[in-house]
């Protein structure tokens, strides 16, 4: 049940307020506690009420102001303060960070009858108390600053994100035990406006885990980050989401004392991990391609020549039938025969000498292989008539010596040698070509016979997708990291150590051949790496053109406009020093860490209650660092 009214105006909280705040909350009072009690006599009971506790006003609560108001410093006068380390430098840290942090209370108040039936749910105490009881607002221009533009620094949340950060400010200024008065307030902040998950769905990826921890994806990103050297700032993973965030941001890289040193060292430490990656890499040169595709081959071809050495030795003298090849010698003479005296005398006479030798029942494994051999040979080289039909006459009966050769093997020895004495024929025979494809093969030949490696680069820079994956499998290792470092060298030329052109580049490669040559040549491990890199210079590419040199006169206007636009009663933004301590701050790795950990969160929980009181407990050594960091 709600407190009289009476007993509110009594309490201290009701005191500090400003008169047009104890309007508004008697106002309120009055329609959700008085009204609907008074029924169809509300007009009557409002004149009472009224009469009963009249508004304060603006010149009774200025009577009571015991001390004069001492004049503002100007901005000038502020930020020397600050960077002399006068007494006022930590009052700037403390009020700056509050004010990042804090909330206007008017959102609250909109909610009365909401954290009422909240409040009753939770067990907590009375509930108009809480909502008529104001977060202490910071008096300090600094805080001010960080109050009014403390939502717009996390994007995508809107109102629910400004009540869970300010769920911890509240929690300063209470009563009781500081940890549990955050984990009430952020229940109660962000249930009034009915949106538990709003936090969690505003911010960043990976949001579905209900632990107190970020990411997975996230903390991946950051680790591999930290592990190059590069640190990712807060707005690095928590994007500013329009124009007037990115102002903001932008302000902030330009602020005295801001973050612009970190920018630029970030920067620094991008390059330096596109240098050293482009370096592991070495010096590109074809001739280990060419040396690494001979050398894989040429082993091939003998092993292909072991294996026919040893069914040749198994096979020994024993007789084969070579009925496939007579029949072949046959039907070839009998086409022979039909032209007449036209017909080639000397392939004629060939085949009919062919015949006698393989009719002999004695001849074994050995003798028709070479028979094969030198009749391929020697038809091939003689025949000036009718070239083509004397090709395709000594493929037919080669082909039928062959069938003849490995039905003797899968008979004599079995079908697991007549396997491998037919991968074996055919690789001793043609691997080049087999391996590599005709156009391919010659290149290799012409690369290794001229003594210009250099020839191999057309294939090793090819376009298409199936040139690259059919080396990529004759290549051994030396080879594949040549072929590696050819692509790099090819982004380094453009890249330089440029961390944004490096990261074109890589798109690009990616985009080539619908990205299987960069599949096949980044594989695995090498791939990982390559992505890695390429995920954190992407997250952190706004180092790549943030202002960390002499700011525009489009960037200082942000500054002008914060200050004209943003904060209530015409205050000003209070100094670019408490400004750019606020973004530090802001950006700093310990508030990167507590947002990230609360858009992971599920509110509500305990896990969510842990994440708060964790950002509590890094706010105020936090606060000082940033003071005294130059």
């Amino acid at each position: 049940m709600a407190k009289a009214w009476k007993d509110v105006i009594a309490s201290q909280q009701y005191q500090a307020l400003a008169p047009e705040q104890k309007a508004q909350a008697q106002e309120q009072y009055f329609n959700e506690v008085v009204a609907p009690q008074a029924g169809d006599q509300a007009e009557q009971a409002k004149q009472a009420f009224y009469a009963a506790y009249p508004v304060p006003t603006t010149q009774q609560q200025s009577s009571q102001q015991e001390e004069p108001q001492q004049p503002e410093q100007s901005l000038m006068q502020r930020a020397g303060d600050f960077l002399t380390g006068g007494q006022s430098a930590g009052q700037i840290a403390e009020q700056a960070g509050r004010g990042l942090v804090n909330i206007p209370f008017d959102v609250l108040q909109g909610g009365a009858s909401l954290i009422n039936a909240i409040s009753q749910g939770l067990g907590g105490p009375k509930v108009l108390d809480d909502v008529y009881r104001p977060v202490d607002r910071p008096t300090d221009p600094y805080a001010q600053a960080g109050e009014a533009i403390g939502g717009y620094l996390v994007p995508g949340v809107g109102v629910a994100g400004n009540m869970a950060i300010g769920s911890i400010a509240e929690a300063a200024n209470q009563q009781g035990d500081f940890a549990g008065n955050v984990a009430k307030n952020a229940a109660i902040n962000l249930g009034a406006q009915g949106a538990l998950s709003a936090v969690a769905k505003g911010i960043g990826r990976g949001v579905t885990a209900l632990r107190g921890d970020i990411s997975p994806d996230v903390a991946k990103t950051i680790a591999n980050a930290e592990s190059m050297g590069i640190t990712p700032m807060t707005s690095d993973l928590i994007k500013p989401g329009n124009a007037l965030t990115r102002g903001i941001q932008q302000s902030g890289e330009g602020a005295i004392l801001g973050t612009g040193a970190k920018r630029e060292a970030q920067q620094a430490a991008r390059s330096d991990a596109v240098s050293n990656y482009l370096n592991k890499f070495g010096e590109y040169n074809a001739d280990d391609v060419v040396k690494s595709l001979t050398s894989t081959l040429k082993g091939r071809r003998e092993f292909a020549g072991k294996v026919l050495e040893d069914i040749t030795q198994k096979m020994g003298s024993t007789p084969v039938p070579t009925s496939n090849a007579v029949t072949a010698i046959d039907d070839s003479l009998a086409k022979l025969n039909r032209l007449g005296t036209s017909a080639d005398k000397n392939l004629v006479s060939t085949l009919e000498n062919l015949k006698a030798e393989l009719s002999n029942p004695s001849i074994d494994f050995d003798l028709l292989k070479q028979h094969r051999t030198a009749f391929r040979s020697n038809v091939q080289g003689d025949a000036m008539v009718f070239p083509n039909q004397a090709k395709a006459i000594t493929n037919s009966i080669e082909n039928a010596m062959s069938r003849d050769l490995k039905s003797a093997v899968g008979k004599t020895l079995g079908a697991q040698d007549a396997a491998r004495y037919i991968k074996a024929n055919s690789d001793y025979s043609n691997i080049y070509n087999k391996v590599l494809n005709k156009r391919i093969a010659t290149k290799l030949n012409d690369a290794t016979n001229q003594a210009t490696p250099e020839l191999i680069n057309s294939v090793v820079y090819s376009r298409n997708a199936s040139d690259i994956k059919r080396i990529w499998p004759a290549l051994d290792s030396k080879g594949k990291d040549a072929m590696r470092a050819a692509y790099i060298s090819k982004i380094a030329e453009k890249a330089s150590d440029s961390p944004a052109k490096f990261i074109t580049e890589v798109n690009k490669l990616k985009r080539q051949a619908g990205g299987e040559i960069y599949n096949t040549v980044f594989n695995g491990q090498h791939m990982k790496e390559l992505n890695a890199l390429h995920e954190v210079l992407r997250e952190t590419a706004r180092a790549d053109t943030a202002g960390v040199v002499t700011q525009t006169g489009q960037s200082l206007a942000n500054n002008i406009r914060l200050g004209a636009g943003l904060f209530s009663g015409g205050t000003s933004i209070g100094g670019e020093a408490g400004f750019g301590l606020m973004m530090r701050l802001y950006e700093s790795k310990p508030a990167r860490n507590m947002l990230l950990r609360l858009a992971n969160t599920k509110p509500g929980t305990p896990a969510y209650e842990r994440a708060l009181n964790q950002a509590v407990t890094a706010v105020r050594p936090l606060l000082a660092n940033q003071a005294t960091q130059q």
